[in-house]
């Protein structure tokens, strides 16, 4: 994944992380600095047990959130602009999901931002909405520094909406 975001130009030196070994046929680059990622990521569990479980809830969250906003924008832009041809068209049900996923979704991670314990403090809060806040500003920075060199993926919509109904 992290090769993938590099070659589309999604993170700072996309060209560098971007290179496929020609020896190896793989991208070693972009494995060594996902490797290194989790290895950083995981020496905060020896650091503090609130600060990983912070972590945790937030990967949840996170991944809640990613779920979250294509479903939003698919009710806002419409299932019809929105979404190729495709087997599985769940029609009218298919907006009940769209509108009642990111309702659930903000409920569950407005539960996720509560302390694990009674009473609160420093040694045991959850820093999940702090760790939201700031990476929100992170990647916003980014998005102004770097945004427009995004490409993101190639599709061929085109060839997607001919094997799809098949």
């Amino acid at each position: 994944m992290a090769w993938a975001f590099a070659r589309d130009q999604g993170i700072p030196y996309s060209k560098y992380f971007s290179h496929v070994s020609p020896s190896l046929d793989f991208p070693v680059r972009a494995t060594l600095l996902s490797m290194t990622f989790c290895g950083f990521y995981g020496l905060i569990y020896l650091a503090s047990s609130t600060a990983f479980n912070s972590i945790i809830t937030s990967a949840v969250l996170y991944l809640s959130i990613t779920y979250a906003i294509p479903q939003g924008i698919i009710v806002t832009r419409g299932r019809e602009t929105s979404l190729p041809a495709r087997v599985w068209n769940l029609g009218k049900a298919g907006y009940i999901c769209n509108i009642l996923s990111p309702l659930l979704i903000a409920v569950i991670g407005t539960c996720l931002c509560f302390p694990p314990q009674l009473p609160v403090t420093t040694g045991n809060a959850n820093y999940t909405p702090a760790i939201l806040f700031g990476l929100f500003m992170v990647v916003l920075c980014i998005w102004y520094m770097r945004g427009h060199k995004f490409t993101g993926p190639k599709i061929d919509w085109e060839l997607l909406n001919l094997t799809a109904c098949r």
